[in-house]
């Protein structure tokens, strides 16, 4: 049972990191398009947005 838990928590985490990813890059589009949006502050945003699910 705990091996399943385990192979579970990396699916999502993986799954998360993947996520991630995908709204960084659309986020960076965002950004070549209206070009007002720095990287940092997208970063510090999908940080926070990270932090909020994890809670």
């Amino acid at each position: 049972m705990q091996e399943t838990e385990t192979t579970s928590m990396e699916t999502t985490y993986m799954e998360t990191q993947q996520l991630h990813s995908s709204q960084k890059e659309a986020m960076k589009k965002i950004a070549e398009f209206s070009g007002e949006a720095n990287e940092l502050d997208i970063d510090e945003w999908l940080f926070d947005l990270n932090n909020l699910f994890s809670l």
